[in-house]
């Protein structure tokens, strides 16, 4: 019982081969915890924050994600779809990946969760066969 409660306590971040492909899963198991999400998110949206390896984040296990770099990129295409998650290495234990976007596409993603409105359940936060991975948010799933 007290693997459940240390496993509450933080964000897991895994990669593995899903059903829609490669899949870079964020599990969120507590109000708190997609709360310190969010406002990661809304840090980059409002360009208070302009990088975090968010495997290496107090709030987060990360896995088999050795380094999953958030970045705000305002050099980006602002409209339509564009790949802003790239896979840069891919061996066990240390995947690593660099998601960059600009404020728009972060507040994108802030208003994906904020959506979640304390149900459970998940949301894709990048393009199928566009972006090296699916990111799927599941909240208290």
């Amino acid at each position: 019982m007290e693997s459940d409660s240390i496993s509450n306590q933080f964000i897991k971040i895994d990669f593995y081969a899903g059903a829609y492909g490669p899949t870079l899963r964020i599990d969120i198991p507590s109000h708190e915890l997609l709360e310190s999400l969010k406002g990661v998110f809304h840090s980059l949206a409002q360009q208070k924050l302009s990088l975090m390896n968010l495997a290496k984040a107090d709030f987060v296990r990360a896995g088999n994600v050795a380094k999953l770099d958030l970045m705000l990129n305002e050099q980006a295409k602002k409209h339509g779809r564009f790949k802003t998650l790239h896979l840069e290495q891919n061996t066990p234990n240390a995947v690593q990946f660099v998601w960059k976007q600009p404020a728009a596409g972060w507040l994108y993603c802030y208003d994906l969760l904020d959506g979640f409105g304390g149900q459970p359940g998940h949301q894709y936060l990048t393009a199928e066969e566009i972006d090296d991975a699916l990111v799927e948010a599941a909240y208290l799933e």
